[in-house]
């Protein structure tokens, strides 16, 4: 992981930072939000080159067909 990671830079370290604690997260199943059916999630994200925005819209399009009320913002 050290081999894979020494040319990053000061921006590219926390991104994969914040990606991979993301993904690590696993995708957000129809089980796991029973419990909060009719409350709302808010979803924000930033991104300069859309990939958070692209990972929000299907976080939110999942959330939606499980029964939350989804409000999406960019900061």
């Amino acid at each position: 992981l050290q081999q894979a990671t020494a040319g990053l830079d000061a921006v590219q370290t926390p991104w994969l930072s914040g990606y991979l604690a993301g993904v690590s997260q696993g995708p957000v199943t129809a089980a796991a939000t029973t419990q909060s059916a009719g409350q709302t999630l808010t979803i924000l994200y930033a991104s300069q080159t859309g990939n958070a925005k692209g990972e929000a819209s299907q976080l939110a399009e999942t959330a939606n067909a499980a029964g939350l009320k989804v409000v999406l913002r960019t900061t």
